[in-house]
């Protein structure tokens, strides 16, 4: 039996010009922001949420984004959220977390959606374009 609740919604987004990711996900309410709060990262948060940003200095690793977003997910049913942090960080953490696997490497700025629930972790879209 599937999961009754409602997935949090990850938008994880590489590190770097946040342009891209801007125009992405202007169409999505957007509950909180999490990463750290330097450069573009606090300009995407106050584009996106009103300047609400939670800041993590620890998105370092795949562990631990595989396991601030485990955690996140129990917060933010039905939730959108967006992520932020390195590129290769987040090619790590999916491929330890995702079937399919991510096509290619997120080039900065480049947003993946992956939703979480009880059930495990889907993997929506890479780059924009869906899996």
């Amino acid at each position: 039996m599937g999961d009754l609740q409602c997935a949090a919604r990850f938008f994880l987004v590489a590190e770097g010009p946040s342009g891209q990711a801007e125009a992405h996900l202007r169409r999505e309410r957007v509950a909180a922001l999490v990463g750290d709060p330097a450069g573009a990262t606090a300009d995407l948060a106050e584009a996106l949420t009103a300047g609400r940003m939670e800041v993590r200095a620890d998105l370092v690793d795949a562990e631990a984004l595989v396991g601030v977003l485990s955690t996140l997910a129990d917060s933010y049913r039905g939730e959108s959220v967006v992520v932020v942090a390195g590129g290769e960080v987040i090619d790590a953490s999916l491929s330890k977390a995702v079937q399919p696997l991510p096509p290619r490497a997120l080039a900065p700025g480049e947003v993946a959606r992956v939703d979480v629930d009880a059930d495990g972790w889907a993997l929506r879209s890479w780059a924009g374009e869906p899996v």
